[in-house]
């Protein structure tokens, strides 16, 4: 992308959050995420995770301030509620591909 460095080591996938929800982007797989709420049952608070998706294939992860997703959003079909690019913020984990 325009404007960033060529990194040392090329990332494979990170973990952000996004509207209270923590997505993951993993190149070459579609975003995938997890959706937690609070519950109260017998008076006892309950987390209830639900496991979300969105059709887009992460294409390339830029590290950067935020970090940048390429999805293929406009270049397939699919229909995908994130931009093509879009900003990830500060992931809480990224992971490298292997040298």
């Amino acid at each position: 992308m325009a404007g960033r460095e060529i990194p040392e080591r090329r990332i494979y996938s990170i973990t952000f959050v996004h509207d209270g929800e923590e997505w993951t982007a993993t190149v070459g797989e579609q975003l995938r995420g997890i959706k937690r709420r609070m519950t109260r049952s017998k008076g006892q608070r309950i987390e209830r995770t639900t496991s979300i998706s969105d059709t887009a294939i992460v294409l390339a992860i830029f590290q950067g301030t935020p970090y940048i997703v390429v999805t293929d959003k406009g270049i397939s079909q699919k229909y995908s509620k994130w931009e093509n690019p879009f900003m990830a913020g500060s992931p809480i984990a990224v992971k490298y591909f292997a040298e």
